[in-house]
């Protein structure tokens, strides 16, 4: 029996020079790699920051976990909306999400 998969998606848009140092740098935040730590050894992680690879919208991933900040959250919903449509089972995480839960 293989492994539920989870992909990790770390939403940083880039924004441009003109933009807050941490809109436009490579390194991912922490949260996408304490998840993935903490997850059990019976679940396949796959940590994904989109403004070092692109988003496969067609991964072979059981569920989606988007983390993002207020800046993302518009192109955070067209991401879900995307999987969603693709019947993945996406869950939000991140500043934006905790903050306002109810969108």
């Amino acid at each position: 029996m293989s492994k539920p998969k989870l992909q990790i998606i770390v939403l940083f848009q880039n924004l441009g020079e003109n933009q807050a140092y941490f809109a436009r740098s490579p390194a991912p935040p922490l949260s996408g790699a304490l998840v993935a730590g903490l997850t059990p050894p019976i679940v396949e992680v796959e940590l994904l920051h989109e403004m070092v690879c692109p988003i496969d919208y067609n991964t072979d991933a059981d569920f989606i976990g988007l983390s993002f900040m207020d800046y993302c959250a518009p192109h955070a919903f067209e991401v879900a909306k995307k999987f969603r449509k693709l019947g993945k089972i996406v869950v939000a995480g991140g500043r934006y999400p905790s903050t306002f839960p109810e969108e």
